[in-house]
Parts: structure tokens; C-alpha cells; sequence
């Protein structure tokens, strides 16, 4: 019966990431600023600047503040179908994890109980019941 419920709980434990991973959505965006140009590679003198060191992807903004105009760069968040489909990568590796789990311990179980026949049946063959 514990074994049941901490599949329950693990089971919840998914349930609750993903809940968590739907419910947080993209981060607000800048309003002083817009996108002039889109999501691209970061070239290779970029690769090392702060902004292309999370995900290799940038895009250049032009930002308002105080009266005057200035370009920048920020990271590219990853796209929504590669959110979507690392988090499916994750729900399958934890359903393959599960399975394996209950698996090493139905061969357990059956381990023990039959060392347990084994003792009792060497007990009733001895007679020291």
C-alpha cells in the first residue's frame, strides 16, 4: 500500500509541474521598448556577449528613456513548442522512471516472499515451529 501511494504522489508531483509550467506563461515584456528586429543566431563575435550566452538566440530592441533612443540587444526566450516539447520529454522520461520503479520492486517483493516460503518451509521440515 505505500508503494501505491508514493506512485501517487509522484503522480501528483507531475501533475503539479505541469500546472506550474502552464500557469507561468512569458514573462511581461518591456514596455519602453520594441522589437525591431526578431529572433536570429547570435553571430560568432556576438557568442560571447551577455545576451546571446543563455540560448544563443537574440534580438535588437530600441528602448525610450528619457527623450532619447537607444538600440539593444536581449536573449531570445525558447520557443513556445520547444517549452512544450521539453516538458513532454520530461513527463515521458518520469512515466518511463515509474514504470522501471514499479517493475525493481514487484521483483523485489516477489524476492522476499519467496525467501520468506523458503525459511518457513525449512522451519516446518526441522519442526522448530
Amino acid at each position: 500500500h505505500v508503494y501505491y501511494f508514493l506512485s501517487l504522489m509522484h503522480v501528483a508531483v507531475v501533475c503539479l509541474c505541469f500546472v506550474a509550467f502552464v500557469a507561468a506563461g512569458d514573462p511581461p515584456a518591456i514596455q519602453a521598448c520594441r522589437i525591431i528586429e526578431n529572433c536570429r543566431p547570435c553571430t560568432q563575435t556576438e557568442q560571447e556577449e551577455i545576451w546571446c550566452l543563455d540560448t544563443g538566440i537574440r534580438r535588437k530592441l530600441l528602448c525610450e528613456s528619457e527623450g532619447s533612443q537607444n538600440e539593444v540587444f536581449e536573449s531570445c526566450e525558447s520557443t513556445e513548442s520547444s517549452n512544450i516539447s521539453s516538458f513532454l520529454v520530461f513527463v515521458a522520461s518520469m512515466a518511463v522512471l515509474f514504470v522501471f520503479s514499479c517493475l525493481v520492486i514487484a521483483y523485489r517483493k516477489g524476492m522476499i516472499n519467496k525467501m520468506h516460503q523458503q525459511n518457513i518451509q525449512q522451519m516446518l521440515s526441522t519442526g522448530n515451529v
